[in-house]
């Protein structure tokens, strides 16, 4: 029911799904993609799993990663630690059911990450803000967190230009 991978070779961008499409009864997942170990043309990658309650994905810097896709209706608990500044696309749907999330993102990435997890009770954010241009919209409007109780933490960089009191009044 648990599956750990790190420092992984990946043999083409279908490689993690076809894994996951053998483990039907998979509830907790950890994905690390580290550069060091990276398929050179590792694309697309998706991640589909129907059982699947908690997600834990962490994308370094320097993975060769152009997209992601999560499709997970049962989840609960959903880590994003995404580093990769290389202006990857992503894709987040169907997580009626989530509870809590951890996003540690950078911040080109931010706006739609929270617009993918609307329905989450507990948040913690952790995203670097840079000072220069654009910093009014990184974290938007547009989409409500309707059934948010409780922001755990705020995690904010030394560049960050807004407090996080008036962050979580766009929340309210």
């Amino acid at each position: 029911k648990t599956l750990k991978l790190e420092s992984v070779t990946y043999r083409g961008q279908e490689s993690l799904q076809r894994l996951l499409s053998i483990c039907p009864v998979l509830e907790d997942l950890s994905v690390h993609f580290d550069g060091e170990f990276a398929y050179e043309d590792m694309g697309e990658s998706t991640i589909i799993a129907p059982s699947l309650q908690r997600l834990s994905l962490s994308i370094d810097d320097y993975w060769p990663l152009e997209r992601y896709v999560i499709d997970t209706p049962s989840f609960k608990y959903f880590k994003l630690m995404d580093h990769n500044k290389s202006g990857h696309n992503f894709e987040i749907k169907n997580m009626p059911k989530l509870r809590e999330a951890y996003v540690e993102v950078v911040f080109f990435v931010l706006k739609s990450v929270l617009g993918s997890i609307t329905s989450v009770k507990r948040l913690t954010i952790c995203s670097q803000i840079p000072k220069a241009g654009g910093q009014d919209d990184v974290y938007g409007g547009g989409f409500v967190f309707n059934q948010l109780r409780h922001m755990k933490s705020m995690c904010v960089q030394k560049r960050f230009v807004e407090s996080p009191w008036k962050l979580a009044q766009r929340f309210s």
